[in-house]
């Protein structure tokens, strides 16, 4: 219930370090791919039930998912 992760299941990670020479900038590199998933292949993971975020609802404290739960065990 709520929207999608917006990551994806298998991804890069370990990441080290690296400062250019003459430079004060520093470059990220992953080392290792992780496959938590053999051959997942899509972009995010989706909920089964999707509830869309509104500016409105965070203005006002209200929480979309918290509000489904609850009339859902009221019935």
């Amino acid at each position: 219930m709520g929207t999608p992760t917006g990551g994806i299941i298998n991804h890069y990670g370990e990441l080290r370090s690296f400062t250019l020479k003459n430079s004060p900038i520093v470059v990220w590199y992953s080392t290792k791919y992780f496959e938590l998933v053999k051959g997942y292949g899509i972009d995010s993971l989706y909920p089964d039930i999707y509830i869309e975020k509104s500016i409105d609802n965070y203005l006002n404290g209200v929480d979309s998912e918290v509000d489904m739960i609850l009339e859902t065990l009221s019935n």
